[in-house]
């Protein structure tokens, strides 16, 4: 990989009026000379989004405005737009610390790697090292505005994102890309990452994708190369892991319920 790799970064976004423009300034502002495109998809917002995006008139910019279809599509839509070496995605409620594209592309030359991610400000500090596919069907630890990707990898991926899915649907495609590649954890902080305080889904329909989380990296295994043995064990980790997430999202849900009741 030369050092001189170029980046496109995607952005979904859905009525982010609010947002948008601190998370667009956030790639503008010292990331180096990596940077190539800043792909916006607007999502079918009704708010002023689209707006605040045409007023940078910068031509690292590029807005595309689509009906509503959901944050899969959207990326999806990011990933067959883009044309950089590498690939990085940032949420529109989310931003960058400087050095960034940098830091990150140091490490994956150093290490080879093709899919690298880092910290965020809402998550536990994790040390540096590589990820393997059985810490990652642990539990999810990845922030997806910190993830950068060798293009050529996503492209032969796509669907990336599984559109069905309306929850987990980044870990699902984080799985997958590090099952097929090497993939490295930076412990450094590199993202801003905002956390609602309340669920933003149902209880029902999380259960419903990490349901279909299960089922879809189970396919999604069973047409690697992986033995059968090595697919067994990733499936069953996988699937302790998807207990452990629903008992913790069921507390939180259970903490927002008492919180708003105590508030009444």
């Amino acid at each position: 990989m030369s050092q001189s790799s170029t980046v496109d970064v995607i952005i979904p976004v859905f009525n982010g009026g609010r947002t948008i423009v601190s998370a667009i300034n956030s790639v503008l502002s010292g990331q180096g000379s990596h940077l190539h495109k800043i792909i916006v998809v607007n999502d079918g917002s009704d708010d002023n989004t689209a707006e605040c995006v045409k007023s940078f008139a910068n031509p690292l910019v590029e807005l595309i405005c689509t009906p509503n279809q959901g944050v899969a599509k959207a990326r999806n839509l990011g990933i067959e737009k883009a044309t950089a070496d590498w690939v990085a995605f940032l949420d529109a409620d989310d931003l960058w610390m400087p050095g960034k594209l940098d830091a990150q592309l140091q490490v994956a030359f150093k290490y080879g790697a093709d899919f690298i991610c880092g910290s965020g400000s809402a998550q536990n500090e994790l040390k540096s090292s590589l990820i393997l596919p059985q810490s990652l069907a642990q539990g999810n630890f990845i922030v997806t505005s910190s993830v950068l990707v060798k293009r050529s990898l996503v492209q032969r991926m796509q669907p990336v994102f599984t559109p069905k899915m309306t929850f987990a649907e980044d870990y699902l495609a984080w799985l997958k890309c590090v099952t097929l590649t090497k993939g490295y954890y930076i412990g450094e902080k590199h993202v801003e990452y905002s956390l609602s305080k309340h669920p933003r889904y149902h209880l029902g329909q999380i259960m419903l994708n990490i349901t279909r989380l299960n089922f879809e990296y189970a396919r999604f295994l069973r047409n690697t190369e992986a033995n059968w043995g090595k697919r067994y064990d990733l499936s069953w980790t996988l699937f302790k892991g998807s207990i452990r997430s629903v008992l913790s999202i069921v507390k939180r849900f259970v903490g927002a319920y008492g919180a708003s009741v105590n508030n009444k």
